[in-house]
């Protein structure tokens, strides 16, 4: 009784943060319901996936009141998501062969390199906080500003008419008619809660995971072809699987780097986003969402735990971040619990 309790209490809390909770749930299986390591790992796929699930259809639905936006940012998903799901597969296979020490040296290492990142992260946010909060009895308490002249105050007021202005606002001083169609037409793409091109190259390659699963079969169920389990023909269709997802990031980072392209060609300023892709941070979550993806299949933690702290650092906020990573959560945690 006390280990179902702090399963559910446990997976809601680490859902609602889009972690996934596999680090947090497999040592109650291995403590109150006296599992092995590798299995207990197994049945936390199915935990991690519900409760992503049902997190991911609650924040789906909500758009970010700041933005217009929705707190999902599909743009990273297309990125990270291919390779997060072929990490996955070496991830699983890994579980079946490493011995259970490594497993639960693993995931300790997984939680203290979480737990760092996050309290690094959460002192900062917390001086800045404080400092933000300081600032208006600092000026309340400072000199008198310098009485200006005419010509400042004219200045000024010239230079506060484009303070004030969100992105497109600004964009949009700049642009002709026929580019501001254009990048009104991008941001409202952005807007929208399920971007049907999107979700159509992520809907594309969770179908061939899975077809891939089914072709190659495993030790337990047969390969829909016939390929014989660990022989020549079951590594064919594993590496054509994984170049098959090396595929769908190319085509991710194609989509997005378009977009970004398109932005700067109408004069989009980025400033105003609140957390957006740049060519670094691409290059950073390449490997990243590898090591993520591995870790998910290995460990049985969803990927939002590894994936999460750095987008931290990246600047991303914490509810979008949440949603996101509860995104990948919902994938990761399915490829795993159907292979």
């Amino acid at each position: 009784y006390v280990g179902t309790f702090l399963l559910m209490f446990l997976a809601g809390l680490a859902n609602a943060g889009g972690l996934g909770g596999g680090a947090l749930l497999t040592p109650i299986l291995l403590i109150f319901f006296n599992y092995d390591p590798n299995k207990a790992i197994m049945i936390v796929y199915s935990i991690v996936f519900g409760g992503s699930l049902g997190n991911f259809f609650n924040v789906a639905l909500k758009k970010n009141p700041a933005t217009g936006k929705s707190f999902v940012d599909f743009d990273l998903s297309l990125i990270c998501m291919p390779l997060m799901v072929a990490g996955a597969n070496v991830g699983v296979l890994l579980n079946h062969v490493f011995p259970p020490i490594i497993v639960l040296i693993g995931l300790i290492g997984t939680m203290v390199y979480t737990g760092k990142k996050v309290y690094a992260k959460a002192q900062k946010t917390y001086e800045a906080e404080s400092n933000a909060r300081k600032e208006p009895f600092l000026e309340k308490n400072s000199s008198p500003e310098p009485k200006r002249t005419s010509k400042e105050n004219l200045e000024l007021t010239v230079l506060d008419k484009s303070a004030g202005l969100s992105s497109i606002d600004q964009a949009n001083q700049t642009n002709t008619p026929e580019e501001k169609n254009e990048l009104q037409v991008i941001l409202e793409e952005d807007k929208q809660l399920f971007p049907p091109a999107k979700l159509k190259i992520i809907g594309a390659l969770l179908a061939f995971t899975v077809l891939t699963m089914i072709v190659k079969g495993s030790k337990s169920a047969d390969s829909l072809i016939g390929v014989e389990y660990c022989q020549t023909g079951y590594w064919i269709v594993f590496i054509l699987g994984m170049d098959g997802s090396y595929g769908f990031y190319r085509k991710g980072v194609q989509e997005v780097e378009k977009r970004l392209e398109d932005k700067r060609r109408h004069n989009y300023n980025f400033e105003g986003d609140a957390f957006s892709l740049t060519p670094e941070i691409i290059k950073s979550i390449t490997l990243l969402s590898i090591v993520t993806g591995i870790a998910a299949g290995l460990l049985g933690i969803g990927g939002g735990m590894v994936m999460s702290p750095s987008l931290l650092q990246f600047g991303m906020a914490p509810q979008p971040l949440a949603a996101t990573a509860g995104f990948f959560v919902v994938q990761t945690s399915f490829v795993t619990l159907f292979q």
